[in-house]
């Protein structure tokens, strides 16, 4: 039976994973969970990566017992690597470590250290339903949402303002009177006038990694038929990330900004706006951005879920962090990198005030 939901836990935290999968299931929404979901005579571990391959939300149980487990570190491996949104439930006070502290440190958690979990196993179930595209009954505390109707046309970008286009590989910049820059790593760059000026930038940004704005990106997505027979190719071109700041359920119209008060800020949005051919059948691409603090210190990572109609040309796709009152944000500067797999599809900065 087809399913919305992969639960994983260890076997210590069987009774807390169970109360999950009855709430979320109580609701109308489908999960996988071992071993029940493992018919008699199936290869274990093949049915965990089909159990993890069919889900679009991935649970994770996390406790001490988790932090220790093999097969949960390689469940939750399985599971980034599928853009499966995820979704960790702690019930220890207590920190990822190796291998699952690199894929859960940007992930904003549910905590639910009280015996009693009524409470957060309701806010769990409150936070799937957004992400699955359903109601919630509850206002989620995580950044985890659901990809609604496209906001209104992105607003037009100042011709006074420099467009930088970019790729994975290169920036290219329009400059009269060429001059050669030879870098400390030995690669020769084509600079024009002002070539002391923009030694300094571009020195500047080899050695920092590159942190100016990223638009107007393509990128291919592709996916084989179940069979293994033919398969799918497209391009796509991310034009740009914007910035909306609203309530949780967020209401029309959108204000786009880059600058925020600190006192009136409650949810950030953050905004992809894709342009494509027609895929001609229903498409599903996962996005990740990271936010960033102004000393390059993370802050929270967004999963957004591009849900594509066969004749859709021109979408977008949000997703917010904050809370439902004012005050989650500190004051600073704060940078977004949106990435389609390894590849940087985006990338854009906004101020609170």
């Amino acid at each position: 039976m087809p399913h919305d939901v992969f639960v994983s836990y260890s076997t210590r935290d069987t009774d807390t994973a169970l109360a999950i999968v009855t709430a979320l299931e109580s609701t109308g929404i489908k999960c996988w969970i071992a071993p029940r979901d493992i018919k008699g005579g199936d290869v274990w571990a093949q049915s965990i990566m089909n159990g993890i391959g069919g889900a679009r939300v991935f649970v994770l149980v996390f406790s001490g017992y988790a932090n220790r487990s093999t097969h949960v570190a390689n469940e939750l491996d399985v599971a980034m690597t599928k853009g499966a949104v995820i979704v960790p439930f702690r019930v220890e006070d207590t920190l990822p470590e190796g291998g699952m502290a690199l894929h859960l440190r940007t992930i904003q958690w549910l905590d639910a250290f009280l015996p009693d979990r009524a409470g957060p196993i309701a806010t769990l179930v409150a936070t799937v339903r957004t992400a699955l595209g359903q109601p919630a009954p509850l206002p989620p505390q995580t950044e985890f949402g659901k990809v609604t109707t496209p906001p209104p046309a992105k607003p037009p970008v100042s011709k006074t303002r420099k467009v930088i286009e970019s790729t994975d590989s290169a920036f290219h910049f329009k400059l009269p009177k060429a001059v050669f820059l030879l870098t400390p790593k030995g690669r020769k760059y084509l600079l024009g006038g002002g070539g002391a000026l923009l030694a300094v930038l571009v020195i500047g940004w080899l050695a920092f990694g590159g942190h100016g704005d990223v638009k107007n990106v393509g990128f291919e997505v592709s996916e084989r038929s179940s069979g293994g027979g033919s398969q799918f190719r497209q391009t796509f071109r991310a034009d740009s990330i914007s910035f909306y700041e609203n309530a949780y359920q967020p209401v029309l119209p959108f204000n786009y900004s880059t600058r925020f008060l600190a006192t009136q800020t409650r949810y950030v949005y953050v905004v992809v706006f894709l342009t494509h051919e027609t895929p001609g059948r229903n498409l599903i691409i996962p996005f990740n951005c990271t936010v960033d603090r102004g000393d390059g210190s993370a802050l929270t990572s967004l999963s957004i879920i591009a849900r594509l109609e066969p004749n859709s040309r021109n979408s977008a796709w949000r997703m917010g962090w904050g809370n439902t009152n004012a005050g989650t944000w500190q004051q600073g500067t704060y940078r977004v990198e949106c990435r389609y797999g390894q590849k940087v599809i985006g990338r854009r900065s906004f101020e609170v005030l």
